[in-house]
């Protein structure tokens, strides 16, 4: 008997994919993808045995029903349990069981080891699948060339307390290589012209060269004046450190320093040095992405960097899109969400990217947002990629986070290099603003403030605070607001002409919440900051005398009437109040790690919230529980629902291809740009009272425009929800 691994609709059984090549090529395949962790025959033995179910007549049989029948879909049979079953017959209960997880979760994702779930790897290795098993003796006749053995792991230097996160991690990068290695074969055959798409690029030598002429161009136009002498040392130190084995590096440098150019070169150079595949620029904020790709694109080529995030659109870039399922691609510009999230997904579509992974370069910009409730984990993540699979990490940013291993820190990390020898003189180059604290003000003396001076930005913690300012003022000339109440291409428009009347008129007044904080560039004379962590705040003195045509701007932190909502930004300003009567000046590197040592190490259990890491400690049984970490690991929680609003023109045209189109996966993400997210309950009111349409029974439209403004965007009387809407995915 023949057996196949895909048939082709409308075609034969002599066009159909042979199932041995199939196995044969996505072991492989797989296998070369491990060689850059040392597991090749891991990978080339889960992919000769992922499909090993569809070796059976029942299999077979519904290939030809479908051909004969010329049925498009197919009936599911289960072909994964019995490559699982197989490799725990093989190669016994540990690494066996490290390969039927990634066998069994092929398609479906990696299971939990233990449940109730009838899914879970416990019961799918106990099932009884005689109606689907593999036909006699197709391993016994040689058809597969199955290794007898696997490669012991090496464990020498692993802890106890590490081994179950260590053991989880390298089932996930050995899923990994088998699922991209599978959609990969299976694209090659069934849809050639994507094959074709992909370009396999590399990083190159002449990248570097390309990098290098653009900051000299910038150099030699620059004034020669101290800020830009210190651009210049920044980036010779980034330079020197690129020599530097692989493993944790710190860049700290305050706004205004050319950190992105900077920590792009040390990675290029260092990449290039010590053959790593890709870089990859981890960043939490829209703006900053959306800004550094375009300036990483006009450097190196179109062709050589992706952008990735929830509203980038595809539409016209296929090569792209295809690229970001798996990130073969040199340079890589994503979010916290999917990076971080992938490391702990178990969903193939996720998890896809990761082997990608290895060998790269990390640049983790704007390192003090880690997410605080998950930090142990994540620093685990981060400390395995450096151990295990040799990738580089560099975190980047003014306010660097207290990470560095102490005995009041253990999980913290071990070797960090700092690439800038004394970050303290390098602050005091930098700074260009007075911070002064003013106590306690309500808005009628912050509105007073406002009107006081010609060209102010008042940033405060939650929606409704910078709705009802904004209220007290608006009658001024030039007066603006921003937050995430109006959808981003309403604030990109607004952020033009606050830009626009900045450089042309005497007035210019925005009213603000966290949005502006990071990647926005605006430089305002005077900035009014509400207390908040000593990380927000210095974000925000970044907004004021940025280009430095000032002696000195001037930054007002004052605490208000309005409550913080309870979470991680009322514990900053409450440790920003208690650390600042202590030690004093907000722009002390001793200040900021003190911040960050409170904000961190005190929270003990607390910074793994979800006990992610308690539950990969069994290290006997080896059951994992994949999927329950997945749904627990998310860098976002709340219970923020998507509205459409129909801003303009583009997006009434888009909602009404939305109602009839059967893409509507694009539709949605062009649609990114004009959605504002609110509470559930606030989207329950809206649609009982005729506001808004469910479209497709699935997405939430506005329909009653008049409760979008176009000053302040849409306004629904809510509690004071702070602002964490700008975190993409």
């Amino acid at each position: 008997m023949i057996y196949y691994a895909h048939s082709i609709q409308n075609q034969p059984p002599s066009k159909w994919q042979l199932l041995q090549n199939h196995l044969v090529q996505v072991g492989k395949l797989a296998g070369d993808f491990a060689k850059y962790f040392n597991s090749y025959n891991w990978a080339y033995s889960a992919g000769l045995l992922h499909d090993l179910g569809k070796y059976s007549s029942d299999f077979q049989k519904m290939l030809y029903d479908t051909f004969q029948n010329n049925a498009c879909f197919k009936k599911h049979i289960d072909h994964s349990t019995a490559g699982a079953q197989q490799a725990v017959k093989i190669y016994g209960e540990k690494y066996g069981k490290i390969l039927a997880y990634i066998i069994a979760g092929h398609h479906a994702g990696l299971p939990d080891g233990k449940s109730i779930s009838s899914s879970c790897l416990e019961k799918r290795l106990s099932k009884r699948i005689s109606k689907y098993s593999p036909d006699n003796n197709i391993i016994q006749r040689n058809e597969l060339e199955i290794f007898p053995f696997l490669d012991c792991l090496d464990l020498k230097k692993t802890t106890q307390e590490e081994l179950g996160f260590k053991l989880s991690f390298f089932i996930r990068m050995l899923y990994s290589c088998l699922v991209d290695s599978d959609f990969l074969d299976t694209e090659r055959f069934l849809n050639l012209e994507n094959a074709k798409l992909r370009k396999n690029a590399e990083l190159e030598m002449h990248f570097l060269e390309k990098l290098r002429n653009y900051i000299q161009n910038i150099s030699n136009k620059a004034e020669k004046t101290e800020i830009n002498k210190k651009r210049n040392e920044i980036l010779e130190q980034c330079s020197k450190s690129a020599e530097y084995e692989s493993g944790f590096f710190s860049l700290t440098v305050p706004t205004g320093g050319g950190k992105t150019l900077s920590s792009l070169y040390f990675a290029l150079k260092h990449a290039l040095k010590f053959h790593k595949k890709r870089i990859i620029y981890v960043i939490p904020y829209t703006s900053i992405i959306e800004q550094n790709a375009e300036i990483f694109r006009k450097i190196l080529g179109e062709e050589y960097v992706l952008e990735h995030h929830a509203s980038f659109d595809f539409d016209g870039y296929e090569d792209k899109k295809l690229a970001s399922e798996n990130w073969d691609i040199p340079i890589i510009v994503t979010t916290n969400v999917q990076f971080f999230e992938s490391l702990f997904s178990n969903r193939p579509s996720k998890v896809r990217k990761l082997h990608n992974i290895a060998n790269s370069v990390v640049i983790l910009d704007e390192a003090q947002m880690l997410p605080v409730a998950l930090l142990y984990p994540t620093l685990e993540a981060l400390k395995e990629l450096v151990a295990t699979y040799n990738t580089t990490v560099l975190f980047c940013t003014a306010t660097q986070p207290a990470l560095s291993y102490s005995e009041d820190f253990k999980r913290g990390l071990k070797n960090v290099k700092e690439i800038i020898p004394n970050k303290e003189n390098l602050a005091l180059t930098f700074k260009r603003t007075e911070i002064q604290f003013i106590g306690k003000l309500n808005d009628e003396e912050i509105a007073y403030r406002l009107k006081k001076y010609s060209k102010v930005l008042c940033i405060v913690n939650t929606r409704a605070h910078a709705h009802r300012l904004y209220s007290k003022i608006e009658n001024l000339e030039n007066t603006f607001h921003l937050s995430a109440l109006m959808c981003p291409a309403h604030r990109r428009d607004t952020l033009k002409e606050i830009k626009h009347t900045l450089e042309n008129k005497n007035t210019c007044k925005v009213i603000s919440t966290q949005v502006v904080e990071a990647g926005v560039d605006i430089d305002f004379p005077v900035v009014l900051r509400a207390l908040a962590g000593v990380d927000s705040i210095i974000q925000a003195s970044g907004r004021c005398n940025r280009e430095g045509k000032l002696n000195m701007g001037q930054v007002f932190v004052f605490e208000t009437e309005t409550k913080i909502p309870a979470g991680l930004m009322r514990q900053g300003a409450d440790i920003t109040s208690e650390i600042l009567r202590n030690f004093g000046d907000i722009y002390s590197l001793k200040v900021i790690s003190e911040y960050f040592k409170r904000l961190y190490w005190l929270k003990g259990d607390k910074l793994d919230e979800y006990r992610i890491l308690e539950n990969l400690k069994d290290t006997v049984s080896l059951n994992f529980p994949f999927k329950d970490i997945s749904e627990k690991y998310k860098i976002i929680k709340n219970d923020a629902k998507s509205i459409i609003i129909p801003y303009n023109d583009n997006a009434r045209m888009l909602i009404e291809k939305l109602r009839y189109s059967n893409n509507q996966r694009t539709l949605l993400r062009k649609l990114q740009q004009y959605t504002v997210d609110i509470p559930q309950f606030q989207l329950k009111k809206l649609y009982s009272t005729g506001n808004i349409e469910m479209v497709n029974d699935l997405y939430p439209v506005l329909i009653n425009e008049s409760l979008y403004n176009y000053k302040t965007g849409l306004w629904i009387e809510e509690p004071e929800f702070h602002e964490i809407e700008e975190l993409i995915v």
